[in-house]
């Protein structure tokens, strides 16, 4: 957990790796190093690392393998987290087209949405069924979308659609998803839920 060791002996390991040849093992390093340093707030350094590691992976492996589709998601955080909210979406856009997981399509919906594009969001977001285990993160997120398009009205019903379905499911909320919940209910008055 700490990510200044992380850093320390990553980089040592790597070094070794590229001293001796050992091409695998050394881009088999860089997703840790990465997230090391995104958590220490180097994102260009994550990016860095993750672009060796995503570039290495599509030349000896191909881009459908999922250690590809893992670093495409990772750069399309890393992007969003610096702001720049193109490069992320082109990111999670290729993502897509490998994946159409439900998680992809989350990533995707919330790239639309850091860009202002809330119709191409609610469009993203309404393939997500009820069944889905991202269902009830699809109409949370939906919700934020139409309050973006300041649609009061459903944003609010949306939201209470979600608290309903968060009680049928009886499950928790993490940490994001709870604020995002909050945040609608705030913003539509429900104060006591």
């Amino acid at each position: 957990k700490d990510n200044n060791e992380v850093i320390k002996y990553g980089e040592k390991s790597a070094n070794i790796f590229l001293t001796i040849g050992d091409s695998i093992n050394y881009i088999n390093i860089l997703p840790f190093l990465s997230t090391a340093y995104f958590r220490i707030g180097n994102i260009d350094k994550a990016i860095s690392l993750e672009t060796i590691r995503k570039k290495y992976i599509a030349q000896h492996y191909g881009k459908e393998h999922e250690d590809y589709v893992h670093s495409l998601h990772n750069l399309g955080a890393y992007y969003s987290h610096k702001g720049e909210y193109l490069k992320s979406l082109e990111l999670i856009i290729e993502e897509y087209e490998l994946t159409k997981s439900s998680d992809v399509i989350i990533s995707l919906a919330m790239a639309y949405m850091n860009l202002g594009i809330y119709n191409k969001a609610i469009e993203s977001l309404n393939v997500i069924k009820e069944n889905d285990i991202n269902y009830l993160t699809s109409l949370l997120y939906l919700s934020l979308c139409y309050e973006g398009k300041e649609d009061w009205e459903y944003s609010y019903k949306l939201a209470h659609k979600a608290l309903k379905e968060y009680k049928k499911r009886r499950i928790s909320l993490n940490e994001e998803e709870m604020n995002d919940l909050i945040m609608v209910l705030i913003k539509a008055g429900e104060y006591k839920q």
